[in-house]
C-alpha cells in the first residue's frame, strides 16, 4: 500500500484528479447558479401570468376559483388567491370562507402589498416551517392608467421549483463523476503509455547497469521528447559502459592469470626449495653417515692396530708410533665433530625437543651464550621434513644472536597452541626496526627469508617482534596438521 501512495502514478493521477475536480467545481457552481436563477426568474414570471391575464380582461375574476386551471397555468402549487377591490375587500376568493371580508382579517397578509399606484407587480417570497412560498400582487388600473380599482393576489409552492433545482444539482454531480472517471482514465492510460512504461524501462536498463548488465537497449517511440532523447542517451551510455566493461573484463582475466601463474611459480619455487633444504640435509646426513661408520670406523681400527704397534717397542721407533697416533685421534675428533655439525644424529635417534636442548649445549660451550629452555614435553612425533626445518630454523636463529644480537641469553619454548606448534626463540640484545622485515622480508638476508618460504609452503608461518635496544621475539608455527600420532 506504501509503495502504490508513492509511486509516481498515484501522485500523477492524484493531480489529475484534483485538477479536473477543481474546474468542475469552479463550472458547476456557475452555470449551477444560472440555471437556479432562470428557474427563480421563469416562477416570477409564471406567478404573474393568472394576474396579468384578469387585469387585462383576458380571465374573468371567477377563474382565480379554479385550482387546477390556474396551478397549470403557473407550473406550481396553487395555496390561494383572491382578487380585492380598493377598499381592500375580498371580491372573488378560492377559499369561499374569505370572500367578502377585509384584508386585515386574514392572517399572514400585509396591507402594505397592495398600497401600489401604479402598473407593476409586487412579489415577496414567504417561508414559513413546512414550505417556502410565493406570492404576486398585479394591480387593475382605471381607464387613466393610473389608479389601482383592484389587486389580484396569487400565492404558490414552490416546492416544485426547488425539487427542479435539487434535479439540475444531481445531474450536475453525476456527469461530473462520469466525466472526471472518463478523463481520469483516459489521461492515466494515456500518460502510463508515453510516460511511465518508458520510465519503467529506463529504470530497468539502470538496474541492469548497477548489476554489471549491459546488453539490453531501450527501444525508444518515434518522438524527439524529453524521455526519447533520455533513453537515446542511456543507450549510448550503455553501449560505452559495454565496450568499457568488456576491456576490464578482459584485463582482469590477464591480471588473474597473470596472479595465477605468479602463485604457481612461487609455489614451485617454494617446493623446489623446501626439497633442495631436504635433499641438503639427505646429503649432510649420507655424508654424515658416512664419516661416522666408514671413515670413523677406518680410523678407529688404525688407532687400535697402532697402539698395538706401539707396545712392540722392538719393531718402531714409539716417538713416532705417538705422533701418528695423536693425528689419528685429532680425526677422529674432528670426524666426530664435522658429523654432528652436518646431521646430529640426535635429531633423528631422539627427536626435536633432544635436538635443540643439544644445540643449546653446543652454542653455549662455543660461545657462551646462556639460555633457558622450556620442551613442552610433546606428545606428538613430528615427520623428519618439520622437525628437520625447526631444527635448522632454531639454528639459523641461534647463529644470528650470537652473530649479530650481542645478547648473552636466549629464551626457547617449544609448546602446542589450539592446532598449532609454536616454537619460540627470544634474545636481549641489541634489537631492530621489525617494521621493515614484515614489509619486506628479502630485506632480512637468506635466513629469515628461507625460514619463512620454507614455513609457508607447509602451511606454516613466522612472527617477529623486535624494538631496538630490547631484544627480539621470533615465533615460528607448524600447523598440527603436519603432525604425526
Amino acid at each position: 500500500m506504501k509503495k502504490l501512495f508513492t509511486s509516481l502514478t498515484f501522485k500523477i493521477s492524484a493531480t489529475i484528479l484534483a485538477v479536473e475536480i477543481a474546474i468542475l467545481c469552479g463550472i458547476g457552481l456557475f452555470y449551477i447558479k444560472r440555471f437556479h436563477q432562470e428557474i427563480d426568474s421563469k416562477l416570477r414570471v409564471n406567478a404573474e401570468i393568472p394576474g396579468k391575464l384578469i387585469s387585462s380582461g383576458i380571465l374573468e375574476r371567477d377563474a382565480l376559483t379554479d385550482r387546477r386551471m390556474i396551478s397549470t397555468l403557473i407550473g406550481q402549487d396553487l395555496v390561494d388567491a383572491f382578487v380585492l377591490d380598493r377598499n381592500l375587500n375580498i371580491l372573488t376568493a378560492l377559499n369561499p370562507a374569505n370572500q367578502g371580508k377585509h384584508i386585515k382579517e386574514l392572517n399572514n397578509i400585509n396591507p402594505e402589498w397592495f398600497s401600489h399606484s401604479s402598473n407593476e407587480i409586487f412579489m415577496v417570497e414567504m417561508a414559513d416551517s413546512k414550505e417556502k412560498q410565493l406570492l404576486s400582487v398585479v394591480p387593475k388600473l382605471s381607464w387613466d392608467g393610473v389608479t389601482p380599482v383592484e389587486y389580484i393576489y396569487v400565492r404558490v409552492n414552490t416546492d416544485q421549483a426547488a425539487t427542479d433545482k435539487q434535479q439540475i444539482v444531481q445531474l450536475f454531480v453525476l456527469g461530473s463523476l462520469a466525466a472526471i472517471l472518463l478523463t481520469t482514465l483516459m489521461l492515466i492510460y494515456v500518460f502510463r503509455f508515453l510516460v511511465i512504461n518508458r520510465i519503467a524501462k529506463t529504470k530497468t536498463a539502470l538496474e541492469r547497469i548497477e548489476k554489471n548488465d549491459y546488453t539490453v537497449m531501450i527501444s525508444p517511440i518515434r518522438s524527439q521528447d524529453e524521455l526519447s532523447v533520455l533513453q537515446q542517451q542511456v543507450n549510448s551510455m550503455m553501449a560505452v559502459l559495454q565496450g568499457t566493461f568488456e576491456n576490464l573484463t578482459l584485463e582482469v582475466f590477464e591480471r588473474s592469470k597473470a596472479e595465477n601463474e605468479i602463485k604457481q611459480q612461487q609455489m614451485k619455487l617454494r617446493q623446489l626449495t623446501s626439497e633442495l633444504s631436504l635433499a641438503e640435509e639427505r646429503q649432510r646426513r649420507n655424508i654424515a653417515s658416512g664419516l661416522h661408520d666408514e671413515l670413523g670406523a677406518l680410523l678407529v681400527s688404525a688407532n687400535i692396530k697402532l697402539n698395538e704397534l706401539q707396545k712392540d717397542s722392538r719393531a718402531f721407533d714409539r716417538e713416532k708410533l705417538q705422533e701418528i697416533r695423536e693425528h689419528l685421534d685429532g680425526a677422529i675428533e674432528f670426524t666426530r665433530s664435522l658429523t654432528l655439525e652436518i646431521s646430529p644424529p640426535v635429531l633423528y635417534e631422539l627427536g626435536l625437543e633432544a635436538a635443540i636442548q643439544w644445540l643449546l649445549n653446543k652454542n653455549k660451550a662455543d660461545y657462551g651464550l646462556d639460555y633457558t629452555y622450556e620442551d613442552g614435553h610433546l606428545e606428538h612425533v613430528l615427520e623428519d621434513d618439520v622437525a628437520v626445518l625447526l631444527f635448522q630454523s632454531t639454528r639459523e636463529l641461534l647463529f644470528n644472536i650470537v652473530k649479530h644480537a650481542k645478547s648473552k641469553k636466549v629464551n626457547v619454548t617449544i609448546q602446542t597452541v589450539d592446532d598449532q606448534l609454536k616454537l619460540t626463540v627470544e634474545d636481549y640484545g641489541v634489537g631492530f626496526d621489525s617494521d621493515s622485515i614484515k614489509s619486506d622480508y628479502t630485506n632480512s638476508g637468506y635466513g629469515l627469508f628461507n625460514i619463512r618460504e620454507r614455513l609457508t609452503y607447509i602451511g606454516g608461518k613466522i612472527s617477529i617482534h623486535s624494538v631496538i635496544g630490547q631484544g627480539t621475539k621470533i615465533q615460528l608455527y607448524v600447523p598440527v596438521t603436519t603432525v604425526n600420532e
